[in-house]
């Protein structure tokens, strides 16, 4: 009996393609400000507006921020 290697999905992916392109939209409207400037803009338009799509990235770090921004679906 040979021993066989379990290969696992590895980390879940807690940002979505969707919240992504919402990241990209954002940083499209306001020219591109420093991750900080983003990460507000993020929180206020979830919790004074109310949209609720930017619900997952309230809870952003502005250095995931700039690794969101580097990934591929970004920049598409």
């Amino acid at each position: 009996m040979s021993r066989q290697q379990r290969t696992t999905a590895g980390f879940k992916r807690r940002y979505t393609d969707r919240d992504i392109r919402l990241l990209a939209e954002m940083d499209e409207r306001h020219d591109t400000p420093c991750g900080h400037a983003i990460k507000k803009l993020c929180e206020r338009a979830y919790q004074v507006f109310g949209q609720s799509d930017y619900e997952t990235l309230v809870g952003i770090s502005v250095s995931h921020l700039y690794n969101l921004r580097q990934s591929k679906a970004y920049q598409r």
